[in-house]
């Protein structure tokens, strides 16, 4: 996807105050991506390409293989990050109380925006608290592009699970979260796409991998738990209705009505009930 891309390579050689080396991984591109990326002069950029896809987990550990910094992001080409990105994040995790060391993992917020860069929506970094107690029900550090990381924390966790593609984030957090520290970062200085061909829309696949990594590491697969149940609710981002908003962004109407009144059961929020109800007659009703 150059045009997206070209964008998404902008960003990261536009960081301001980081010595940065990027690591384009071409997992299989049919377009111009190919011929465009061999027409980079810059010593800052690396290309490794794969004739065939082998999915989003093998292409960031082929990139992660390259790297040779103390600290890691994962930029994907549908993504942007604004110039003091890095910077921040570094700076958010040197700042924290914690010992530098034990820091592994940085995580931020997010804007929404479509495919012409309009903000459609905000997604706030949610508590540490959250993630330290709440990743057996929901990725609550969010998606990849959002995230900086110690490189040894990274292959210290094994890299990223090759069988999964939706759900291989949320898993790699899991591993990492286990054995370092982590630190909340409240700026919100990236952009994440919305559009008809992310990955995220495939509510199917996220149950199956849902399920997979539930048995991966022996979670209770009960939602709503009472003990967090007020924590998922000021945090916002709740299972139900992530996988409700991707069965409807994606055209299926009686699944995600299903998985809004999933939604109200466990909240009482009538916005849920009428979403479940509008949801079968159309965008125009809700």
């Amino acid at each position: 996807r150059w045009p997206l891309l070209r964008i998404a390579l902008s960003c990261a050689l536009a960081q301001k105050e980081v010595d940065v080396h990027v690591v384009v991984v071409d997992d299989g591109s049919l377009d111009a991506t190919q011929n465009e990326l061999r027409a980079l002069d810059d010593d800052r950029v690396s290309v490794l390409r794969h004739d065939r896809p082998k999915g989003v987990s093998a292409a960031r550990n082929a990139g992660l293989a390259k790297v040779d910094a103390p600290w890691v992001a994962f930029l994907d080409d549908d993504d942007v990050w604004a110039p003091d990105y890095l910077a921040t994040m570094l700076g958010a995790g040197q700042a924290s109380e914690l010992h530098s060391q034990r820091v592994g993992l940085v995580f931020g917020g997010h804007l929404m925006v479509d495919a012409q860069w309009q903000v459609t929506g905000v997604s706030l970094a949610p508590p540490v608290e959250d993630v330290r107690r709440g990743l057996d029900e929901f990725n609550f550090v969010g998606c990849p592009s959002r995230v900086v990381l110690q490189t040894e924390a990274v292959r210290d966790a094994g890299g990223f699970d090759e069988r999964l593609s939706l759900l291989a984030d949320w898993d790699m957090w899991v591993r990492v979260v286990a054995k370092y520290d982590v630190v909340r970062c409240p700026e919100l200085l990236v952009g994440y796409m919305l559009h008809t061909g992310n990955m995220h829309l495939n509510a199917d696949r996220f149950l199956d991998e849902l399920a997979a990594i539930r048995e991966k590491y022996a979670w209770d697969p009960r939602p709503g738990r009472t003990s967090v149940r007020a924590r998922r609710s000021r945090a916002g981002d709740m299972l139900p209705a992530y996988v409700a908003s991707a069965y409807r962004a994606s055209g299926r109407r009686v699944p995600a009505a299903r998985w809004y009144l999933r939604s109200f059961r466990m909240h009482g929020s009538r916005r849920d009930l009428g979403r479940a109800v509008g949801v079968l007659f159309g965008e125009r009703v809700i």
